[in-house]
């Protein structure tokens, strides 16, 4: 949930150069954003995602080549590797960033942005008294599902202690803990 400060703007001034403001006046008419709609979002994106990722040393590819790679990889394989690689970089890059080591923190600082804007998948919550659901959708097959079955929940057992519950069902992960 967003806080107070979060829906709260405040005036800036900016100077940027001149091919700068170009390209965002026709990202603006592209998108029939306003400047200043269009700066929001790149700003959100960067101080939500891209710092993130590129403490992460993360590689963006096409889609359609992400599909094919992960189609000669096994699924066995695809679990050890989200158990092994995960939970060290992501604790190390939170600590990195400044962000605390809590559930909460996860899921607002990583599990949502990565959802919002990496492609791996969509990101959506409940939150049923003292259980939280996480829900993780995407479209890229039981390969995929698995590797974030087990990269997700060796994340959530870094930060928390506590193994998650993990259910896998059409390219929807949903983690209760």
């Amino acid at each position: 949930m967003e806080s107070s400060e979060d829906q709260q703007s405040v005036h800036l001034n900016f100077r940027v150069p001149a091919l700068i403001a170009h390209e965002l006046e026709k990202e603006s008419k592209r998108t029939h954003m306003s400047a200043n709609a269009v700066i929001n979002d790149i700003t959100a994106k960067y101080t939500k995602f891209d710092r993130l990722i590129t403490e992460e040393h993360s590689v963006t590819l096409e889609g359609v080549l992400f599909d094919e790679i992960i189609k000669f990889v096994p699924a066995e394989e695809m679990s050890k590797f989200g158990e092994k690689l995960a939970p060290n970089s992501v604790r190390q890059n939170l600590t990195f960033l400044n962000i605390d080591l809590n559930i909460d923190s996860l899921v607002s600082r990583y599990f949502k942005p990565m959802g919002s804007f990496s492609n791996q998948y969509e990101f959506n919550e409940m939150i049923k008294g003292s259980t939280r659901v996480l829900l993780f959708r995407h479209n890229h097959g039981l390969v995929w599902s698995v590797y974030l079955k087990h990269r997700l929940s060796a994340i959530i057992k870094s930060i928390t202690g506590t193994q998650p519950i993990v259910e896998i069902e059409n390219g929807l992960v949903k983690i209760t803990c």
